[in-house]
């Protein structure tokens, strides 16, 4: 999604995280290394060692406070195929995120043709830069082919507490992304996934379908923070079991109840609203169960990128396709 926020002023005084990708995904920042398997219930770690394109985007991204003084540079997450960086613009600024952008792609642009004419870098493959020139402008044709693909996506930070978020995030990519890469079959798209009579759109551990002991997990909107621990008191012999939590996960309760599953990893069969984009994976502990395989996420309807509030009737045709697909039912409130 790179789409601006349209009531944002891109000059005020705000922290902004901004992912690039390169034009093609092509690995050419760095390599990842590290073993990101969780053993002993801790996480693994990976790292990535920069490729000397990635020295000079790093290099090139540390400058950018000497060309701007309003703005400071707060952390940089370089992946083989895109980067994420956060950056402070820490008062009114007379240029925008955009223009900051541009100048620090315009910087690494000069970078990588350097590199390419040194020999450090290989030449762009002649595909890619017919497949490039097809779909870029006439005036941004050449031998070394494009390095960003066009416009970014920026992430604005409303609330303090979404820093910490952001820094975690950043630091856990290396991770996340070379466990994608060793659980491909876990992480693929598939189409028409059969269940319950069904169609589907899936990521995840199919197999979970076929566990003998299912539990369909739907609570009311009105469950007070009693009544949920409640609920999570009488399903502790379900999570000690390790059964399947199937549920959309719409409510407080319904979401508390996923996240003790995923704290005693149990499996999850999750019904979604939205399907799944091309690069899509689960986000935070999500992530970790898929690629242990203790995850199935299903969805009947297509991906969109806009930002939808979720209808009643969806609601209740996602809950209705939990419970068919479930074996068994949340206890009820005594």
């Amino acid at each position: 999604m790179k789409r601006r926020c349209a009531n944002h002023d891109y000059r005020s005084r705000c922290m902004y995280m901004v992912t690039l990708v390169i034009e093609g995904r092509r690995p050419l920042l760095g390599t990842l290394t590290g073993d990101p398997m969780i053993q002993n219930g801790s996480p693994g770690c990976a790292a990535l060692v920069p490729s000397p394109l990635g020295m000079a985007v790093t290099k090139a991204w540390k400058e950018l406070p000497l060309r701007f003084p309003d703005v400071r540079n707060i952390s940089l997450q370089l992946m083989p195929d895109h980067l994420h960086f956060i950056i402070f613009f820490t008062a009114i600024s007379d240029v925008t995120l955009g223009s900051v952008v541009r100048i620090f792609e315009a910087e690494c642009r000069k970078k990588y043709k350097r590199l390419v004419e040194s020999g450090a870098l290989p030449p762009v493959p002649a595909y890619v830069l017919e497949e490039q020139q097809k779909a870029q402008q006439e005036k941004r044709k050449s031998r070394y082919g494009v390095l960003f693909e066009p416009g970014f996506n920026d992430k604005i930070l409303w609330h303090e507490g979404e820093l910490h978020a952001w820094h975690q995030y950043l630091a856990d990519n290396p991770r996340r992304r070379l466990l994608k890469e060793r659980q491909k079959d876990l992480f693929t798209i598939r189409h028409n996934v059969k269940a319950a009579g069904f169609t589907f759109d899936a990521m995840g551990n199919e197999f979970l379908l076929g566990y003998p002991r299912r539990i369909f997990v739907q609570c009311s909107r009105r469950l007070t923070d009693d009544n949920i621990n409640h609920i999570l008191d009488k399903l502790e012999p379900d999570f000690c079991q390790g059964s399947v939590f199937v549920s959309a996960a719409i409510s407080p309760g319904e979401k508390a109840v996923i996240r003790r599953a995923y704290e005693r990893r149990c499996p999850v069969v999750i019904l979604r609203e939205n399907g799944f984009g091309k690069y899509e994976k689960p986000g935070g502990r999500a992530f970790d169960a898929c690629a242990m395989g203790l995850m199935l996420m299903l969805s009947p309807w297509d991906y969109h990128t806009e930002r939808l509030a979720i209808t009643r009737s969806q609601c209740h045709m996602l809950n209705m396709m939990a419970e068919q697909i479930s074996n068994g039912k949340l206890p009820l409130l005594q």
